[in-house]
């Protein structure tokens, strides 16, 4: 189990270098979609909820899946490219350590990225909440655990 965890630590710690691509970049062109989905549709409606409103919840789940998805699928994609993966294959680490390793690091830099995503926008977009934090919180949690386990199948698999 100590294997799986300090393979998990070290994929924490390589998307942590790399801040500016793997935790900003996914909320900047949030920003930018609702920047332009703002001025295009200011005052329009669905039903009673404001459009602003619909397409926000709807880039949160975006990046929660791109975060959960090319977290794993990239990095083993390059551990096989610098033929750095045959190290991982060495260890006494089970295949499903791998996989449990590689999907928790997507889910901790999916969460990090949309909790950064939702404190950014709540606190600077005047009448933006959160309506359902708690069922917010189940369903990321199972969507970034499950794209992320998709990241590990096609990383493994490409």
């Amino acid at each position: 189990m100590t294997y799986m965890w300090a393979l998990y630590a070290r994929e924490v710690k390589r998307f942590r270098k790399l801040l500016l691509d793997t935790i900003f970049s996914p909320i900047v062109s949030m920003v930018l979609y609702l920047a332009i989905f703002g001025v295009v549709t200011s005052n329009r409606q669905i039903e009673g909820i404001s459009f602003l409103a619909f397409i926000y919840t709807g880039l949160l789940g975006m990046i929660l899946v791109n975060s959960g998805f090319s977290n794993p699928g990239f990095a083993l994609i390059i551990a096989k490219n610098l033929g750095s993966i045959v190290d991982l294959q060495i260890t006494p680490i089970k295949a499903w350590q791998v996989g449990i390793a590689y999907a928790l690091a997507a889910l901790t830099r999916g969460l990090l990225t949309l909790l950064l995503a939702i404190g950014l926008t709540v606190w600077f977009i005047p009448g933006m909440r959160l309506e359902h934090p708690l069922l917010l919180l189940g369903v990321a949690l199972l969507t970034g655990l499950q794209y992320g386990m998709l990241g590990v199948i096609f990383g493994m698999w490409a």
